[in-house]
């Protein structure tokens, strides 16, 4: 008899451990600690221009809090991401947790080397900014940032396909980040370079926002798709190959 192969969406019949799946939820969910923050905190930066990260800069009033949420969601995440890239998977895939473990260790650089002020809310933040009078961990994180949205932008790209074969919502949240960074950098683009277009004033802090919003809500059905799936399920999906076969064992 022909073998049909492994049951849907049994990730090749390779199950993975459940905790790496709960370390990424758990990540994911830290990394939009800064949503809650906005909506209690009375911070003082516009939403509409001003940048996520500068929530978490040293002059800040939930610094503290922002910056070590944003360290324990970048240890979850890689940890998770390592414990998987452990085992046995496919090239693409491995790449793929890789760049999400690069993610967690650029996302842990990022709290330790905050912002030390809010340059759209600052006039002399900006002015200390644009000559070069700020702290080295001012600059770092303007690196840490750039690598930790590129490895999970090669991440996206890589797991939302590869992970299971009916994660629709974890291709259409990953699509939704690619864009939220497109956005992103367009809007920062506009800023630095004085673009006459779009025509609409500069909404950069909507567009980092949505990117975040995706990114969090990206790792939490990463994490989902994570786990195991259960008989009932595989029962609920198998092909006629696979009833034939499992009458025949029975």
């Amino acid at each position: 008899m022909t073998d049909p192969g492994p049951p849907p969406n049994a990730r090749d019949g390779h199950t993975w451990p459940v905790w790496p799946a709960w370390l990424i939820a758990c990540g994911g969910l830290l990394y939009a600690t800064w949503v809650a923050v906005s909506l209690l905190v009375p911070v003082g930066l516009d939403p509409v221009t001003s940048y996520v990260s500068e929530l978490s800069a040293t002059d800040q009033p939930a610094s503290a809090l922002l910056r070590v949420s944003d360290a324990l969601s970048g240890v979850l995440v890689g940890i998770g991401a390592a414990a998987i890239l452990s085992g046995r998977t496919s090239h693409p895939e491995r790449a793929g947790w890789l760049a999400l473990a690069v993610f967690g260790a650029a996302t842990i650089a990022d709290a330790a080397a905050p912002l030390s002020c809010a340059a759209t809310a600052d006039l002399r933040c900006a002015a200390a900014e644009a000559a070069g009078a700020v702290p080295l961990t001012h600059v770092i994180h303007a690196g840490t940032s750039a690598v930790a949205g590129a490895a999970l932008a090669l991440a996206v790209v890589l797991l939302s396909w590869l992970v299971r074969h009916d994660g629709r919502a974890l291709a259409i949240t990953g699509a939704g980040y690619l864009a939220g960074t497109a956005w992103t950098l367009v809007e920062m683009a506009r800023g630095a370079l004085v673009l006459p277009w779009p025509a609409y004033p500069p909404v950069l802090g909507v567009a980092q926002r949505f990117q975040l919003v995706m990114a969090a809500a990206w790792l939490l059905l990463l994490a989902v798709s994570l786990a195991p799936v259960s008989y009932t399920h595989l029962r609920a999906h198998e092909t006629d190959s696979y009833l034939v076969c499992r009458l025949l064992l029975e």
